[in-house]
């Protein structure tokens, strides 16, 4: 496991919900309590929990990619 680097989980969703906003223009919101981002409509959410430990088992070096590769699924 990597643990340079590691950012807090609520970083990571930020992170994300910043680049899903810039790739799709989309604004998820963060339900901190559930540790998940909820869709603009409210009709679906996106659990963040293996996401985020995937992520921060990457390098710091695989990150960016890792994270546009999440966009990419939502988006």
């Amino acid at each position: 496991m990597v643990q340079s680097g590691k950012i807090t989980p609520d970083e990571f969703a930020q992170r994300l919900i910043q680049a899903i906003q810039e790739a799709s223009g989309r604004e998820f919101t963060f339900d901190d309590s559930e540790f998940r981002l909820i869709e603009p409509d409210g009709d679906g959410f996106l659990n963040l929990g293996a996401l985020y430990q995937e992520h921060c088992d990457k390098s710091e070096d695989e990150r960016p990619a890792h994270l546009q590769g999440l966009v990419s699924v939502v988006c």
